[in-house]
């Protein structure tokens, strides 16, 4: 017995009914199709650009940290008896000695910052033509600095404490620089007048900066002239024994 035709497939194949919109056919089909694939093509490139975006973040975030890094301490430790260990012994025994009772000392600690400040006053032992009754303050001072590198900006630190005063421009300022190597990361010493002259030794050695002041303080209300020659060598001895003591 011949049976009727076939029917080929079953009655729901066709185009999915997502696909027909309304007064479309086969060329409306073939636009959604066509939509499709190209939203497909464009995904390489959104992944690249996410990619691209991530990595960005991840490069500047590395920066960030990089450039934020703590500066090396060097093993120095700021505490109360600071001023015990830095006080000016070459000085001391050449110039005379040092005064009970005429110093003091200050600590500020800070997670960020810490300072140190002593004070100091040596007597001349005898009196001369070279020393007329002259005597010297003496003053020492430290900051750890724990968060921030003080490199940068070490030289115009100085220039802006001690170069503004009166009879030092900051324009003449660095020509008073004198380098002093081997000491530190960066060492200067330079002579400032405030009513009396002043030797000063400044260190940078990672994020300590240091410095020494010799003042010189005569009776007789002479003049008060720093002799260098005599000082330098012996405030150098006192930074490298203070530096040494606060490392320990």
């Amino acid at each position: 017995m011949i049976s009727g035709p076939e029917l080929v497939g079953e009655p729901h194949e066709g185009p999915p009914p997502e696909t027909l919109v309304s007064g479309g056919g086969p060329s409306s089909r073939r636009e959604l199709l066509r939509e499709r694939l190209e939203g497909w093509r464009r995904l390489p490139l959104l992944w690249a650009l996410g990619g691209a975006l991530v990595a960005s973040a991840l490069w500047a975030g590395g920066l960030y940290a990089w450039g934020d890094a703590a500066p090396e301490q060097h093993g120095y430790e700021l505490t109360r008896s600071t001023c015990k260990k830095v006080q000016p012994r070459a000085m001391a025994a050449r110039l005379g000695r040092m005064e009970a009772g005429t110093g003091w000392s200050n600590l500020i600690e800070d997670p960020v910052l810490s300072r140190a400040d002593c004070g100091f006053q040596i007597a001349s032992g005898a009196k001369s033509e070279s020393l007329p009754g002259q005597g010297y303050m003496v003053r020492f001072s430290v900051e750890q600095h724990r968060k921030a590198d003080p490199s940068p900006e070490f030289e115009a630190t100085l220039k802006l404490d001690h170069g503004g005063l009166e009879g030092n421009s900051g324009a003449d300022f660095a020509e008073k620089l004198n380098r002093v190597p081997g000491l530190g990361e960066k060492a200067y010493f330079f002579t400032i007048s405030y009513g009396a002259e002043t030797l000063t030794l400044a260190v940078q050695h990672g994020g300590v900066v240091l410095q020494l002041e010799a003042t010189v303080n005569r009776s007789d209300g002479g003049a008060r002239e720093v002799d260098t020659a005599l000082l330098k060598p012996l405030m150098e001895a006192d930074m490298r024994a203070a530096m040494a003591a606060l490392t320990k």
